[in-house]
């Protein structure tokens, strides 16, 4: 009976024991796999994350450690080579953002085919899109190019007058999150999603709102596209770094900080803000360099693709491992020229429209920034065809530098080779 009892004893001591090593084990992935990090979280980040231990190997989300941040899709580091992209030919303005994929089917797959071949020539892997791409061409992109898809809704943010709706107002919010619902039933399903983005510098345009009341339905869509489709992370396309103390303190289930970002060749200080300040993984919603030099009013291909090295030499020294350790990618603005944007579709100004002075080559002018002129290809004319109606896209010398710099895996590289690698070209 003795032996009987201490049989008993060591028994349900063994089990404890592999209890508390399979908790501690939980505990440590939970800790080092996270969609949802921020310093100011405790408990309520642990539950709020959107990655899980069936996540291990299928879905699309970050992982952090002591070393900074991975973006993971399925199970592998990825890094995003990205480009802000929209498809408006010459003659065509504001409007026709949503105006392709009423086109035919066989005209949007010549669309398609022309630039998404060139766009995977370079390396890019990853696109941003402000139009309302319907599901079944993501899925087309992706089948056919590989190439994957940010989704962006704008969450109230271009409503009368191009301002935020008012976020006070609980029916203006109900109507909003049932939008996000059926957007995010539509897309969850799709390989080709990469992650969620909320608004586009919504923070520019707040309309009365205060930025608690705007952050907060950042975080109420946060939780609910996470109980629709846990398997990705969502992202906010913030105006600059601005309020993001009140974002750290708000946005609890935010999993990627994004941010589009035009300080000239250098970032400075972001990366090391976004991580001492949120604790997210960032990523350049937009950055970039127009092509016009107000200075010499002309085109000025060669210090574009100078000042889009050195900025995407900077995104590299701050991936995992390396300084901040938090950049896991950026979509350079834009893919192609925007001819509509100074008010004439058929014809690209030379009108600079804002003034921002670390565009060092042009800043004695202001202003000194050309919108129509930011594309790393551009477009000749109206009449600029191929044999099946596509406006061409003709690459500039940006598109061939960056090729170059998207030709490595920058999770891969050291800070030495990487300043070995872009002191070759």
């Amino acid at each position: 009976m003795i032996i009987k009892d201490i049989f008993l004893k060591c028994h349900m001591l063994f089990i404890l024991v592999q209890l508390i090593v399979f908790f501690t084990a939980c505990s440590d992935y939970s800790n080092n796999t996270v969609a949802s990090n921020n310093s100011s979280q405790s408990s309520t980040s642990s539950q709020a994350s959107s990655s899980s231990s069936s996540q291990s190997q299928q879905g699309y989300y970050v992982i952090q450690d002591s070393n900074g941040w991975h973006l993971m899709v399925e199970g592998e580091p990825y890094y995003i080579k990205g480009v802000v992209a929209n498809f408006i030919p010459v003659g065509e303005g504001n409007a026709y953002k949503t105006g392709l994929w009423n086109e035919t089917d066989t005209h949007i797959k010549n669309i398609l085919d022309h630039d998404i071949s060139l766009m995977t020539n370079a390396g890019i892997n990853t696109i941003r899109t402000f139009s309302n791409i319907p599901g079944e061409w993501v899925d087309y992109i992706y089948n056919t190019f590989g190439v994957r898809l940010i989704i962006s809704h704008w969450i109230g943010g271009y409503s009368s007058g191009g301002q935020c709706v008012d976020y006070s107002i609980p029916a203006v919010r109900s109507s909003l999150l049932t939008d996000i619902t059926n957007w995010v039933l539509e897309f969850r399903d799709s390989p080709g999603v990469l992650f969620y983005a909320l608004g586009n510098e919504n923070n520019y345009r707040l309309n009365g709102n205060t930025p608690t009341q705007f952050y907060s339905f950042v975080e109420e869509v946060c939780v609910s596209i996470k109980a629709l489709d846990p398997n990705r992370c969502v992202a906010i396309a913030n105006g600059e770094l601005q309020y993001s103390s009140t974002i750290a303190s708000t946005c609890q289930h935010l999993d990627i900080m994004m941010a589009n970002v035009y300080r000239g060749q250098s970032a400075t200080s972001l990366f090391s803000d976004v991580k001492n300040t949120l604790n997210l993984p960032f990523v350049f919603s937009e950055f970039g360099c127009d092509a016009f030099n107000m200075v010499t009013d002309a085109e000025d291909q060669t210090v574009q693709a100078s000042y889009h090295k050195n900025q995407w030499k900077e995104c590299y020294l701050n991936t995992y491992n390396k300084n901040a350790g938090n950049c896991i990618g950026g979509f350079v603005f834009s893919w192609r020229d925007g001819w509509w944007k100074a008010g004439d579709d058929y014809a690209q100004t030379t009108t600079a429209q804002h003034y921002i002075g670390g565009y060092t080559f042009d800043n004695s002018v202001n202003p000194n920034i050309n919108e129509e002129w930011f594309g790393i290809c551009y477009m000749s004319g109206l009449n600029d065809t191929n044999s099946q109606g596509v406006q061409i896209t003709h690459p500039r010398q940006s598109y061939y530098i960056l090729s170059n710099t998207w030709s490595i895996n920058p999770y891969q590289k050291s800070i030495s080779e990487i300043e070995t690698f872009f002191a070759t070209f």
